[in-house]
């Protein structure tokens, strides 16, 4: 109901952290803790296996890639 809020909370902080660490050279980790909420369907899925459904979903796997 709240993508800029979603992007906000999910993608552009990891995607500030990360940024940081990497400008800094800092001699830390980054953990990301993420959700499971890309990924449709009952069962164990591999992590190619996203489904986009909403908004959050969408903000939540960006910040995925922004930790990478």
């Amino acid at each position: 109901e709240q993508p800029n809020a979603a992007y906000l909370a999910n993608t552009k902080t990891v995607e500030n952290l990360a940024n940081w660490i990497i400008k800094t050279e800092s001699n830390c980790h980054l953990i990301q803790i993420s959700t499971d909420h890309v990924y449709d369907g009952v069962g164990i899925h591999a992590e190619d296996q996203v489904t986009l459904t909403n908004n959050y979903a969408f903000s939540k796997y960006a910040g995925e890639l922004a930790a990478v």
